[in-house]
């Protein structure tokens, strides 16, 4: 999945979780701020817990789905 896909992905499930599955209101910035604090705890989980190239390409995945993100209005 693309950065641009995961991104939209990540939003979209924050934003149908509190506005259908638990029945309150929120705004597609809010569900932004949620998919942001998920990319920002992966990356995180992959600082602390892997090494070598593949720990390096998962961080620069996450920080393109970060920045995806904050594109989205």
């Amino acid at each position: 999945m693309t950065p641009k896909e995961k991104a939209k992905q990540l939003v979209h499930k924050y934003y149908d979780l509190f506005f259908v599955e638990l029945e309150n209101s929120i705004s597609i910035s809010e569900s932004k701020e949620c998919a942001l604090i998920f990319v920002e705890e992966m990356l995180w989980e992959t600082l602390y817990q892997n090494t070598g190239f593949d720990s390096l390409e998962r961080i620069k995945y996450w920080i393109q789905v970060k920045k995806e993100i904050n594109k989205i209005c």
